[in-house]
């Protein structure tokens, strides 16, 4: 009986640490195209390994920069064609499966990023967005009620940007084209949005009041979902100031109706294209912790998953959810035989042997001057790139890093 109340409080306990951390994530189609149940099964099982229980499906109609357009369903819509097979089809029916929800995106248009933003083009965009689910809606709700459980809307706001009270009120229209419509035909699907914020555009008080005013403006309902992206793997925000900024927002999230506020965080780091390591993560997440009720993630699948990555940063993220703390990692050893040597191309590159005890290394770092340049790492078979072109004289380092983000001692090379 004793044996019995102690498990009883260490699973307890367990799910009470899981349900302040990553819940969901987000996926895309490129990433998935050809995957096939088995496929997505493994996907399932790794993130419900990560204590998640729904995916954010990224979009199911997208246009170019070449104003083509095509859904990733079998679409009748004119102008908007479909390809291949039925992706959102294989992620319902799999995510049903595996007790998995949905929430599914809607229409994004890629001149959105040119801030092509004329009046008459926006409201077509909204427009199409309820056509889409009015397509989605007739299509796999009725096979997929609880799946099919919430709406991503993609497009993806500035606040700084929207500063100007007619942009504001213009922001407001734009999306309440798509609330209206949403809530009146799936009341029980809640609408997500996740802006992003760049603190070299505006300030934490000039995002939040203009959050402050579409939060009481537009018609949301009880229970939808404001996420913020926390920006830190883009870079337009730091973990010196993320924490001030949803501070600020906390403060403006209306009792009525009951919004939640919710997290994004960013799993990877633009400048290289890489995998955060999951002490940068925990930072993120511990920063964000006391103003949010729930956080998401882009993108688990894209960047932890030990299908595609070296599956370190996966492991350690697990036992972060179920201890509250990181694994214990030794501090990885320094590279071997660096060296400069010529390519077949002409090209001079650095070049090294891996560091002893390869499996608990992350990647590598390279300096040139004490200056960060490329951060390359292991993938989920083991393989890693050790060499990197140069161009120019001057010191060069190497480190190896752990999931910790603790280096080793730099190797160094003078390049004349």
């Amino acid at each position: 009986m004793v044996l019995l109340v102690v498990v009883a409080s260490v699973l307890m306990a367990q799910e009470t640490v899981k349900a302040g951390y990553i819940k969901g994530s987000f996926i895309q189609p490129h990433l998935f195209a050809q995957w096939d149940d088995a496929r997505w099964q493994q996907e399932f099982d790794m993130l419900r390994s990560a204590g998640m229980d729904f995916l954010i499906f990224m979009h199911t109609v997208h246009t170019g920069k070449d104003g083509k357009t095509h859904a990733v369903y079998p679409s009748a819509l004119p102008g908007v064609e479909s390809r291949g097979n039925d992706l959102l089809e294989m992620c319902l029916r799999n995510a049903k499966q595996a007790g998995f929800k949905v929430f599914v995106g809607l229409n994004f248009d890629e001149r959105w990023w040119e801030r092509y933003f004329a009046p008459e083009w926006l409201m077509e965009c909204m427009n199409l967005g309820n056509q889409v689910a009015e397509e989605l809606i007739q299509r796999y709700k009725h096979r997929y009620p609880e799946t099919m459980a919430g709406w991503y809307w993609v497009w993806e706001v500035e606040p700084s940007l929207c500063k100007e009270p007619a942009v504001k009120q213009a922001l407001v229209g734009m999306m309440n084209i798509n609330l209206d419509y949403l809530h009146r035909e799936t009341p029980d699907m809640p609408f997500l949005f996740s802006p992003f914020m760049n603190c070299e555009n505006g300030t934490a008080d000039n995002c939040a009041e203009v959050w402050k005013y579409v939060l009481e403006n537009a018609h949301f309902q009880d229970g939808d979902i404001f996420v913020p992206q926390d920006c830190i793997g883009s870079g337009f925000l730091n973990l010196d100031v993320v924490e001030e900024w949803y501070a600020k927002m906390a403060k403006i999230i209306p009792a009525t109706p009951k919004i939640r506020y919710w997290a994004n965080v960013e799993m990877f780091d633009q400048r290289f294209w890489t995998v955060a390591t999951p002490a940068r993560l925990k930072q993120q997440m511990e920063l964000l912790r006391p103003y949010v009720s729930g956080f998401i993630s882009f993108a688990y699948s894209h960047y932890y998953s030990p299908l595609l990555k070296t599956p370190l940063p996966h492991a350690a993220y697990r036992h972060y959810v179920v201890t509250g703390e990181l694994p214990d990692a030794p501090k990885p050893q320094p590279v071997r035989g660096l060296k400069v040597q010529n390519a077949d191309s002409g090209d001079r590159m650095l070049v090294w042997n891996a560091a002893k005890k390869e499996a608990e290394v992350m990647g590598y770092h390279i300096y040139k001057d004490g200056r960060l340049l490329a951060d390359i790492q292991y993938d989920c078979e083991g393989n890693c790139r050790r060499e990197y072109r140069i161009s120019e004289a001057g010191l060069y380092e190497v480190a190896s890093y752990n999931v910790l983000a603790e280096e080793s001692f730099r190797k160094q090379i003078k390049v004349d």
